[in-house]
């Protein structure tokens, strides 16, 4: 394998050295930003000169489709390409090496081969999937930490720094990705979530492990936001669903089988082997990366580009951010909500959020979120059925395992078990769901029937009262799973298919961010209900049986001395009852919300993907770049209905 200069075609990895900006073929100034796969033999590039460039400006034809004049695979055969000698570094590979197919533009509606597209997107599911993994791995985990180190720590700053870190930089990285394109950004956050995983696994003590953690969150924020704009540029985006699913199948699976994995490493070796297992998959996703797509750079020069990050409101955000998570976690579980540790986190929090919002909206030249996507309809109503349908996901979740320890004494990989049903029923319909939508572009009604779903499953949890038969959890984890691995899907194509392409990322980032963000407030609030209600008939059983009031108040304070205490098998069930009680009522809360997500789903619009939007981006307010809005916040459009190239919205 060599390197060297050349001027033919058959440079399989190559990097194009313009002496000027690329142009676009409209003459209208540069090309944005996309991302290129290459497989191995890269398609002969005809360069041209653009008539309103001068001299020297070129542009890559692939951009644009695969006009006449441009050579590159065809019929197994390498194709010699029109281009100026000395202007390129390749790397020769043997022919054995080089796969029969051309490089295209991702970013257009070029399509690449089918398996090719499918294993771009299998390989990038791999770091995505260990980042949701590393969610909800610790809620089993995290008992056997201080064992380890011998410390006793508050192990709830395990999750939670990994959580406020993941949630805090979500969005910045979306808006990032958006100026610097996605692919760098992406290398960028694997290499830090790896760093994290290894700290993470060498961690001595229990400060060292918390900022790992915090570290390994914020490569998280990177892998989930930036994999899923790369995913919806990889191929042509009126069959974005059916890869698309794939990553949302992913990304179900990993949050719902996160208890499972954490209950075998627990039962079976030392915590630190779940992530020693993140290092050998994430180096190869980020050799896969690396060889396989390209970046076609924007004549934009890096410091312009710096300049066009709005460092204070980055700022502002992502404090106000992890302030108001840290509060809602620590609120009840390790301060009461009335210390004043979660009194200042929360309100400070949010006066950063209000200072964040003043500057986006007044100072900044090009904000994190342009509030002008917020008129366009499915993004305004998406926001808050994201929320509903995070809190019920994570509130099952988290409490699912909880309900199996307390009333039935299960084990931690016996409690995972259990979820498989939902794990398995959340990948099927995930996929499922992208595959209808690519088919029928059915965004609205497979987002609504899937809310109904999961509200009905739902309201089934409030049937785990203690007795419920194992035989009958499952169907009703089947029909939850089915319901939100639809809304899932539903919900994050109709903000991909809503926005500009060059607002894609930031747009995918704020409905991830809005479900985990929902997640996280549902289980807070959820957390206050079952654990006022435990409370309530645990303090009724006490006056009813004062002769065991002693053990009802140690099952209080620690739920797990239910199952070893010695009191007659009446006042056991009664304990169980009441925690049963407990977390029926934290159901009936997620209820109500799924019910509010199926009010809202009922407003969004349909809309046909068999065409792109094609309406010039708004300009920021210096004037200089692109912006997010689109025409949709043009003023006098009318703003209840999304137009795309005349083509009739649906249903």
């Amino acid at each position: 394998m060599t390197g060297a200069l050349n001027d033919t075609a058959s440079a399989p990895f190559q990097t194009r050295a313009s002496t000027g900006a690329h142009e676009s073929p409209g003459g209208n100034g540069g090309t944005p930003e996309h991302i290129d796969y290459i497989g191995g033999l890269e398609s002969g590039c005809s360069t041209e000169t653009s008539n309103g460039a001068g001299a020297g400006h070129e542009y890559c034809m692939h951009s644009r489709g695969w006009p006449p004049q441009c050579q590159g695979w065809q019929g197994g055969q390498e194709q010699q390409e029109t281009r100026q000698p000395g202007r390129s570094w390749y790397v020769r590979l043997p022919q054995w090496m080089r796969l029969p197919w051309a490089r295209v533009a991702l970013n257009g509606n070029e399509r690449p081969p089918r398996p090719v597209l499918y294993a771009i997107v299998l390989a990038l599911s791999v770091p995505y999937f260990l980042a949701s993994l590393d969610q909800t791995v610790l809620s089993t985990l995290t008992p056997r930490v201080p064992n380890d180190q011998e410390e006793l720590f508050q192990t709830s700053w395990v999750t939670s720094s990994y959580l406020a870190s993941l949630n805090a930089f979500m969005l910045f990285y979306g808006k990032v990705a958006d100026i610097f394109a996605p692919l760098p950004i992406l290398v960028v956050a694997l290499l830090i979530f790896l760093c994290g995983s290894v700290l993470t696994a060498t961690s001595t003590t229990m400060v060292w492990l918390i900022l790992a953690r915090a570290l390994a969150g914020l490569g998280a924020a990177g892998v989930i936001s930036v994999t899923q704009a790369i995913a919806a540029e990889v191929g042509p985006w009126n069959e974005r669903g059916q890869y698309m699913g794939i990553l949302g199948a992913v990304f179900g699976l990993g949050t719902t089988i996160g208890p499972l994995v954490g209950g075998l490493v627990a039962d079976s070796w030392t915590w630190r082997v779940s992530f020693y297992a993140n290092v050998p998959l994430v180096c190869l996703t980020l050799l896969v990366t690396v060889l396989v797509l390209r970046i076609t750079t924007h004549p934009q020069p890096l410091a312009d580009k710096i300049g066009r990050v709005d460092f204070f409101g980055a700022l502002m955000l992502v404090a106000g951010l992890m302030l108001l998570l840290l509060g809602l976690n620590w609120g009840g579980r390790v301060y009461p909500w009335t210390s004043p540790v979660v009194i200042i986190c929360l309100s400070v929090g949010l006066l950063m959020l209000g200072v964040f919002v003043f500057v986006e909206n007044k100072l900044a030249l090009e904000p994190i979120i342009d509030s002008r996507l917020f008129v366009v309809r499915n993004i305004a109503l998406s926001i808050p059925i994201e929320m509903c349908v995070g809190a019920v996901f994570l509130n099952t979740i988290f409490n699912l395992p909880v309900y199996y320890s307390f009333t039935q004494n299960s084990s931690a990989s016996e409690s995972g078990v259990r979820m498989i049903p939902l794990a398995c029923s959340v990948v099927v319909f995930s996929i499922l769901a992208g595959w209808v939508i690519a088919w029928r572009s059915a965004y609205r009604p497979v987002t609504w029937v899937g809310t109904v779903v999961m509200t009905l499953g739902a309201g089934l949890l409030c049937l785990f009262d203690g007795n419920i038969g194992k035989a009958a959890q499952v169907p009703i984890l089947v029909v939850l799973g089915s319901g939100i691995g639809c809304c899932t899907m539903g919900l994050l194509l109709t903000v991909q298919v809503s926005v500009r392409p060059t607002d894609l990322a930031v747009a995918t980032a704020l409905a991830t961010f809005s479900q985990m963000m929902g997640g996280i407030m549902g289980l807070a609030f959820g957390s206050v209900v079952s654990e006022s209600t435990t409370k309530r008939h645990l303090t009724a059983l006490m006056d009813a049986v004062p002769k065991y009031a002693a053990d009802i108040l140690r099952a209080q304070n620690d739920a797990n001395e239910i199952w070893a205490m010695d009191v007659p098998h009446s006042v056991q069930q009664s304990i169980i009852g009441a925690y049963a009680r407990g977390l029926q009522y934290n159901f009936v809360l997620i209820t109500c919300l799924g019910t509010v997500a199926v009010v809202l789903a009922a407003f969004l619009q349909g809309v046909s993907q068999h065409k792109a939007p094609h309406a010039p981006p708004l300009t920021s307010r210096s004037g200089a770049y692109a912006s997010s809005a689109g025409e949709f916040a043009r003023p006098g459009l009318d703003l209840n209905r999304l137009d795309f190239d005349g083509t009739t919205i649906a249903w």
